[in-house]
């Protein structure tokens, strides 16, 4: 337990199986390089997809219109995953550690975890769609997740 409490997020007892020792770590190993691709672009300074502007900077969410939409800071969050992801599927799971490495981890078992994301989605749809019961824009894979389905361009400017 002091092992969890400091960090860790896997031990093998002594003695071990070579290959299940082989085997956890390649698990890791994966697990960080999904990671790493989900925080591509992330660091971009704005984008464009649909009719829609998002400055990253400032969360600033514009329809072509002008129209300013206002986003929590995790809509913030999860449009910023979605956005420097396009076209990859992404699971619940993996939404909800990014979400996690940008704040404090939730206490809650992760079929909770992946409840709030299914929420957060469905609140993020409500504003950026225009028939939310029918997204255009960020879709349901089902049996694994999300996928914002939009060509993005983005900028540095």
């Amino acid at each position: 337990m002091k092992g969890y409490s400091s960090g860790a997020d896997d031990y093998v007892a002594k003695p071990f199986n070579p290959d299940l020792l082989l085997a956890r770590i390649q698990a890791v190993v994966r697990r960080t390089q999904r990671s790493a691709s989900l925080s591509y672009r992330r660091t971009t300074k704005n984008y464009s997809f649909g009719k829609w502007s998002f400055d990253a900077r400032s969360g600033q969410l514009l329809a072509k219109d002008g129209f300013e939409v206002v986003l929590s800071r995790l809509e913030v969050s999860l449009l910023k995953i979605l956005l420097a992801n396009p076209f990859i599927p992404l699971t619940r799971e993996e939404i909800a550690s990014v979400l996690s490495s940008d704040r404090e981890p939730l206490n809650t078992s992760e079929n909770a975890e992946g409840r709030a994301v299914d929420v957060l989605v469905g609140r993020l749809r409500s504003k950026l769609e225009e028939h939310p019961k029918n997204p255009a824009i960020i879709k349901t894979i089902r049996g694994t997740g999300y996928v914002l389905s939009v060509e993005v361009s983005t900028s540095d400017e």
